[in-house]
């Protein structure tokens, strides 16, 4: 195939998909409808066992697609209970031009393992949104990680799937893309920004050696 009809497919899925034409899946095809009862996270990555300990006062954020307009209940963490009894964390929801959706509320953490739960509901309509977390202490939270290379959807590798924006980071040591998994930035712990104004100081990504995991964070109905 040649380059200029990939490019022509790209625009015209890129059309559909604005349009409301195209699901969030692979070539068209719908995904399954949001569930109640159900916790959402960002549809590349799976969410592990393993925790890291987050800085305070520093906003993590990561990429979330909704392909139909929903009412979410909140936003959802995962703590361990290590180190975090006493601390607070705020989360939320920006759309992807950083104006704030949604300010969930406050999170008190005990010392115990939970997944936590920021009950305020907001409706997000089709789009790509940007939901974060900043927190007063140090918390070590589960993490959550890629599916690497067992699904295309939305990763550059293939053109024709790339239709949902993910991007790519170079990575020199293996001579591949890195898959992004979120970012984080400065910010001291409060009320959440609107807009988002802080620049990106670290990108979490796998075959980082260093950032290879993000904390587990999204929506749930």
């Amino acid at each position: 195939m040649s380059q200029d009809i990939v490019g022509d497919v790209g625009v015209a899925m890129r059309i559909a998909q604005k349009a409301g034409l195209l699901g969030g899946a692979f070539g068209g095809v719908k995904s399954p409808p949001f569930q109640t009862s159900k916790f959402y996270w960002p549809h590349w990555l799976v969410v592990d066992a393993a925790t890291m300990t987050i800085a305070a006062n520093t906003l993590y954020r990561c990429w979330f697609y909704v392909d139909a307009t929903t009412t979410f209940l909140g936003g959802w963490f995962a703590n361990s209970g290590t180190g975090d009894s006493g601390v607070v964390l705020r989360i939320g929801v920006w759309d992807a031009a950083g104006n704030l959706k949604k300010d969930f509320g406050v999170v008190t953490l005990t010392g115990a393992a939970a997944t936590k739960q920021a009950a305020n509901s907001v409706t997000l309509t089709p789009g790509w949104y940007q939901v974060g977390l900043v927190s007063s202490g140090t918390p070590a939270l589960y993490t959550m990680n890629t599916l690497a290379f067992q699904s295309n959807v939305g990763l550059p590798s293939n053109p024709l799937a790339a239709k949902l924006g993910s991007f790519s980071i170079p990575h020199s040591a293996n001579a591949v893309f890195n898959i992004p998994l979120g970012d984080s930035a400065s910010f001291t712990y409060g009320a959440l920004p609107d807009p988002i104004t802080a620049a990106s100081t670290t990108i979490f990504s796998y075959l980082s050696a260093t950032t290879g995991t993000f904390p587990q964070m999204g929506l749930y109905l």
